[in-house]
């Protein structure tokens, strides 16, 4: 793999705050009234914010790790490799682990709403103050393995534009059964 660009702090910031911006535009056009419906194939409005957030934590967690080995380049994937994981194919179901299921007490829209927005402006503010590692740094992720601290950025954005294609299903599919925890 060639080595990349370097891409300064602000540019990861931006695409952050971008990112961010999306999907909560997405929640305000979200239909009222399906909130908490389950369609018995996607997750609850509800349940996706909280699986964005439980994510978020665990690239937020890994960033501030110290990584124990670098790679020859600052991507092992690649931005256009992750969209295409992540985004290109939205029948391929990914298995979400344990540890990013959505469980636990509903808290309602605004609760969780406001804990996501606040731990991207803590994201933001980290990525601008060198409080996280957006380098070459291999860190573990739980479903596709070995990656950079420039990877997870990239896949923080693609994971989440993932999840607003999601919104956008839910909000227009018939209801019926429980959800089932396949994203």
């Amino acid at each position: 793999m060639q080595q990349t660009e370097r891409i300064s702090s602000e540019t990861y910031a931006n695409r952050i705050d971008a990112n961010t911006a999306l999907i909560i535009e997405e929640i305000a056009k979200f239909p009222v009234e399906r909130l908490d419906v389950e369609s018995g194939k996607e997750w609850t409005l509800i349940e996706v914010l909280k699986h964005l957030y439980l994510t978020d934590k665990l690239v937020i967690d890994l960033l501030r790790s110290t990584a124990k080995s670098f790679a020859p380049t600052s991507e092992i994937f690649g931005r256009s490799a992750l969209r295409s994981i992540l985004v290109g194919d939205q029948n391929h179901n990914i298995m979400t682990p344990d540890v990013l299921l959505p469980l636990g007490p509903n808290h309602g829209l605004d609760v969780h709403l406001s804990q996501f927005i606040e731990q991207r402006r803590n994201l933001t503010s980290c990525i601008l103050k060198g409080k996280v590692k957006i380098d070459n740094g291999i860190h573990k992720h739980p479903v596709l393995g070995t990656m950079t601290g420039v990877d997870l950025i990239h896949y923080l954005v693609y994971h989440t534009l993932r999840h607003t294609k999601q919104i956008r299903r839910i909000a227009i599919i018939p209801m019926a059964g429980a959800a089932q925890y396949v994203v």
